[in-house]
């Protein structure tokens, strides 16, 4: 296939997957500028790769495998990262409350607890909920991008919840968060 038709392809392979990529890049570097530069990045290594080899089988996890994997070698040298932060952009992800004035304090008050309580996470945990809860990736195309067996990303998920749970009934019983289950189980997930 000439060079001109692999662009075009790539391209329209990719424009179905950028907002989730800069979003996944954004919660992983928690700066706009850095995750638009994570993203640029991801996509020219995706495209290098997908001009001289064969195209993947599943394009979404392909990609997301190399920017989580850019993700993780720029989290390795920053060492100044900070769960405030994290959970700032959070609440910018809560979908626009329709009860008034208490329910949003509300929604940004679980909104601010949960950011801070998935930053809390080890790394590893934190991209398995990244991935899986909120990018909706299957635990498959998960264990596809962060390069291990499908059970452990069972594994993480369900250390994950529980971690998240202990937290947010620590963090912020007076809200009434120790109620919740932050994540529910996701039927059909393991496809």
């Amino acid at each position: 296939m000439p060079e001109n038709a692999k662009l075009e392809k790539f391209e329209a392979l990719l424009r179905g997957h950028i907002d989730a990529l800069y979003r996944t890049a954004l919660r992983s570097s928690r700066d706009p500028g850095l995750a638009e530069d994570l993203v640029q990045e991801a996509s020219l290594r995706a495209y290098r790769s997908f001009v001289t080899g064969a195209e993947p089988e599943n394009f979404r996890a392909w990609i997301f495998r190399i920017l989580m994997n850019l993700c993780i070698d720029h989290a390795r040298s920053d060492s100044a990262r900070s769960a405030g932060d994290h959970a700032a952009h959070a609440v910018d992800d809560l979908p626009e409350p329709a009860n008034g004035p208490a329910q949003t304090l509300e929604n940004l008050r679980l909104g601010r607890d949960l950011g801070a309580a998935v930053a809390s996470l080890p790394q590893d945990l934190q991209m398995v909920v990244e991935l899986v809860l909120i990018d909706s990736m299957s635990y498959r195309d998960a264990a596809f991008c962060m390069n291990c067996p499908e059970g452990t990303i069972r594994s993480r998920l369900n250390r994950a919840r529980s971690l998240l749970r202990q937290s947010l009934s620590e963090h912020a019983p007076e809200s009434g968060l120790n109620r919740v289950v932050p994540f529910p189980r996701k039927g059909g997930a393991s496809t």
